[in-house]
């Protein structure tokens, strides 16, 4: 009967060890496609950020989504991502704008949340900055009416058929924009 006992002990801490192996790589690998990603649009020329910002600015004011909301939350772009100072500026004309930084409450009545990211792959998955923020906050207002859009360099996608290995606690977005394209869970559409 012991002999028993720690054959079962022994297959589920190997199972266990092997879980966890698997788990740290799989976290390795993401951190390590987020650096890339971070270096790769660390090289994007400010003239070129701007340029792909504002053709981005373009698509997203062109969707129903967009056009439909009376209150947004905008994150403030840094470190290249998609700039969005002046969808910010513009916006404030014309909706009611709120900042990640806020508290969730001050939130409660957003319809539309522009949210930034790393890493994206073609099923609208994310890897974000890394500090589980945008995570935490989205897991709360899953069940709630809110769209969920990104801005990113097409550099930040990962290439056909790649996928980012997320945690159930990652929340895909709705739609993300690039300069290219335009991505849905359901497909993409190339844009000038």
């Amino acid at each position: 009967m012991s002999e028993t006992i720690v054959a079962r002990f022994n297959m589920t801490t190997k199972m266990y060890h092997t879980n966890w192996s698997l788990g740290r790589k799989m976290y390795a690998l993401k951190k390590l496609i987020r650096g890339i990603t971070i270096i790769k649009r660390s090289r994007l020329s400010e003239k070129q950020v701007l340029q792909n910002s504002k053709k981005i600015q373009n698509v997203l004011e062109e969707q129903h989504q967009w056009k439909r909301t009376k209150s947004v939350n905008i994150y403030e772009s840094s470190f290249k991502e998609v700039s969005t100072h002046e969808l910010i500026h513009d916006t404030l004309k014309t909706k009611e704008v709120h900042y990640p930084e806020e508290f969730i409450i001050e939130n409660e009545l957003v319809d539309l949340i522009i949210i930034p990211g790393v890493v994206f792959d073609e099923k609208c998955g994310r890897c974000g900055r890394g500090s589980g923020y945008y995570d935490k906050w989205l897991k709360e207002i899953k069940d709630k009416d809110v769209t969920t859009i990104a801005l990113a360099h097409d550099l930040q996608i990962l290439p056909h058929g790649y996928e980012l290995n997320n945690d159930e606690w990652d929340v895909p977005m709705n739609m993300i924009i690039t300069e290219k394209r335009v991505i849905t869970p359901k497909g993409m559409m190339f844009h000038g």
